[in-house]
């Protein structure tokens, strides 16, 4: 069965990878467009291979090509208003996303959030200062055999936020001869999004919990040797300095893991897309952006998650592209 309807996914990981697994079997041709050598997105670059085995990632690539769908590695999708992100050095070829337009019936943005978010406080340029997106991305790096030695964090780390990514900031770290680490965290740790993952770290010797504080500055000379921290109480769900409560930590690296901001082909409003403040791009609930024909998933959609939420909305647009390809069905967003 041949639909003769082309579809462009950008982006294979956990969102674009199933929406194609499941829209081939209609008989579409699905081309997907990935700027990084091996698909998967973060499962691959990112996560740590403990949670999600690399092996697991070449079953799908083997199923998907299996099932006739065409993967272009090391190809980027640009704009005129696109913002350089991490694993951009990956590709060799780059196409327009105007391209596309032309060429395919139906695309599917499912570029993620490889946008690291920082603090944007004084010191952040020092070395040894990190985003937790670097740092374990040029774990990944080193497994996979593109980088030649793993990233330089010293015995003391500051790891700053309490979610998911500073959970696998943490696991990576006490597997290296580290003797302190200082989980950093505004409010009690109780309260934390990923409280139930960091449970299984919080009892062992290398750990420290300093909570209720939030990092006023770094310093160091070229290197960061201390992180300068604030006590805070909470007024109206927002966080206020206690005045005369700031301290000072000595430390060899900071590992800033507070989240990752969208990373579409473009950051602000182009060919009738549009672009939330955010970054994240303008869809309603059935994934539909404001241009016809063009549909965003994942991360790029709804922000940063996990990876049962973006799986989720990658089987869900399939039955609005196909509404849409075989039906004509769209409605523009007002």
């Amino acid at each position: 069965m041949v639909s003769g309807f082309k579809i462009a996914i950008i982006g294979s990981g956990p969102a674009g990878l199933t929406a194609a697994k499941y829209l081939v079997k209609y008989g579409h041709e699905i081309h997907i467009f990935e700027k990084f050598p091996l698909p998967g997105g973060m499962m691959t670059f990112v996560i740590p291979s403990k949670r999600i085995p690399l092996h697991r990632i070449q079953q799908i690539k083997n199923e998907i090509e299996r099932l006739g769908v065409t993967l272009h590695l090391n190809t980027l999708i640009i704009s005129d208003f696109y913002t350089k992100t991490i694993g951009d050095e990956f590709s060799i070829s780059k196409i327009q996303f105007r391209e596309l337009l032309d060429k395919f019936d139906c695309i599917i943005i499912a570029s993620g959030t490889w946008i690291p978010r920082r603090l944007n406080i004084d010191g952040e340029n020092l070395r040894n200062v990190y985003t937790a997106l670097d740092y374990l991305y040029s774990i990944k790096l080193y497994e996979l055999n593109y980088l030649n030695q793993e990233p330089e964090v010293g015995k003391k780390i500051a790891v700053i936020g309490a979610g998911r990514s500073a959970v696998d900031v943490v696991e990576t770290l006490l597997k290296k001869d580290v003797e302190k680490i200082y989980l950093i965290y505004r409010r009690k740790i109780q309260e934390a999004p990923a409280f139930k993952e960091l449970t299984k770290f919080l009892n062992r010797k290398e750990i420290e919990v300093v909570e209720e504080v939030l990092p006023i500055k770094f310093r160091g000379r070229n290197y960061v040797n201390s992180i300068v921290l604030m006590k805070v109480k909470r007024i109206d769900n927002k966080f206020v300095p206690i005045e005369g409560e700031e301290f000072e930590i000595n430390i060899d690296s900071v590992i800033e893991a507070i989240g990752e901001i969208a990373s579409p082909p473009f950051t602000k409003d182009y060919m009738g897309i549009k672009v939330r403040q955010d970054y994240t791009i303008d869809v309603d609930e059935y994934y539909r952006t404001t241009r016809k024909g063009v549909f965003a998933i994942g991360d790029v959609a709804h922000g940063p998650s996990n990876i049962g939420k973006a799986t989720k909305s990658g089987v869900d647009v399939v039955k609005y592209v196909n509404l849409y390809l075989e039906k004509g069905i769209w409605r523009v967003i007002e």
